[in-house]
């Protein structure tokens, strides 16, 4: 009996051990399959990302700026002539195309110098380029829109980052190359002279010299080692984009240096007075430039939303500038009592303006459109 019972003792514990080693197996096993799929659903997950990736960047990333903008050893920049391509400004995509002048503008296409039909020239930083929207949505856009059932022909030649003394320079080359046009329409910017007085000179030949400011804020500003993961994967740009997102708050916009200088003493006596006095001398030359080419000139002022949030309806920048028309005889359209409507500044702001950005969105750019058709009348006093 203890015999047998021995023998079944033995063989129970050589069953146990084959039955380890079979669970040992399958244990082995099952890690190294968990492992594979693992390696698998990753190498699927990153292909997938990289797919992904090369899907968007064909189908919907912006082209980089170097695609359609140019410098320019006469007036700093301009965008690249007859350019298709696909922009973004913040958060907005849109389509950018120039004629063969380089102007902004609804499709490609050749344009002479010279031409029959009554021509408005637009000109202006990136507001009036319309950074942001399409074309047909800008301002620009829409009132080229407007006048062409008047046989009348308007361009738009606004590059961001303009100032008074390169849209002098610039019409200044035009003009040279034997464009010719009836009238220009200029766009003032608040910061124009902040630029004016910081960023640029114009030699005795009109072309543009870069200030040492200049280049030391474009330096702070341009990435030179831009990470560029975001290219080659979705997950990535995701990322970016929620990290963007959050840094972007309402009040974004708001106490920029080179707008607050209608409000802060301190700026205004840092750079405000100086630039204005170098505005004006860039705006003399310029309207001695048109008249003696017979060119009808019209100035615009228009706010930021600083101005809009801390109410200065009254701005230095609005007073300086309707002085000067006067005196000067120019048109003089003052945009900011329609973006002063609303009690409410904020709500102005979010309403016309691009969420945490000073540029205007569809909404700021039709206001604007409206209100300067309300308001501008050509040369010829012919009625609209």
């Amino acid at each position: 009996f203890l015999f047998g019972c021995g023998l079944s003792t033995l063989g129970i514990r050589h069953v146990n051990r084959q039955d380890n080693l079979t669970l040992a197996t399958i244990n082995k096993k099952s890690v190294w399959n968990t492992v594979k799929l693992f390696f698998l659903l990753s190498f699927t997950y990153v292909m997938m990302d990289l797919f992904m990736a090369q899907f968007y960047n064909r189908c919907f990333e912006a082209s980089p700026e170097s695609a359609y903008r140019v410098e320019s050893n006469i007036y700093s920049h301009d965008l690249i002539p007859n350019i298709r391509a696909r922009a973004q400004w913040g958060f907005e995509k849109y389509k950018i195309y120039t004629n063969s002048l380089g102007f902004r503008d609804k499709h490609i296409r050749d344009l002479d110098l010279i031409s029959n039909t009554y021509r408005i020239v637009f000109i202006g930083d990136s507001f009036a380029e319309g950074v942001g929207v399409d074309y047909a949505d800008s301002f620009v856009g829409q009132i080229d829109d407007h006048f062409k059932q008047k046989d009348i022909e308007v361009l738009n030649a606004g590059v961001l980052s303009y100032s008074t003394c390169i849209y002098y320079s610039k019409i200044n080359e035009f003009i040279r190359k034997g464009f010719e046009f009836d009238e220009l329409v200029v766009f003032i910017d608040v910061p124009d002279i902040h630029a004016d007085a910081l960023f640029y000179d114009v030699d005795d030949q009109g072309i543009i010299i870069k200030t040492p400011v200049y280049e030391e804020y474009l330096s702070r500003h341009t990435s030179k080692n831009k990470v560029a993961a975001s290219h080659y994967s979705i997950t990535v740009k995701f990322i970016e984009l929620m990290h963007e997102m959050r840094n972007v708050k309402p009040k974004s916009a708001l106490n920029d240096t080179g707008s607050k200088w209608t409000i802060n003493s301190k700026l205004f006596e840092a750079f405000g007075k100086k630039g204005l006095t170098k505005s004006k001398r860039h705006m003399d030359n310029l309207l001695k430039l048109l008249r003696l080419h017979g060119i009808s000139l019209t100035i615009v002022v228009y706010p930021w939303p600083d101005q809009i949030f801390y109410r200065d309806i009254n701005s230095i920048h609005v007073s300086f500038w309707e002085k000067w028309a006067h005196k000067n005889e120019v048109q003089f359209i003052n945009l900011f009592p329609p973006f002063f409507k609303n009690k409410n500044e904020m709500a102005s702001i979010k309403k016309y303006y691009y969420f945490g950005d000073v540029h205007w969105n569809k909404q700021g750019h039709s206001l604007v459109a409206k209100s300067f058709l309300d308001s501008f009348r050509y040369k010829r006093n012919q009625e609209f």
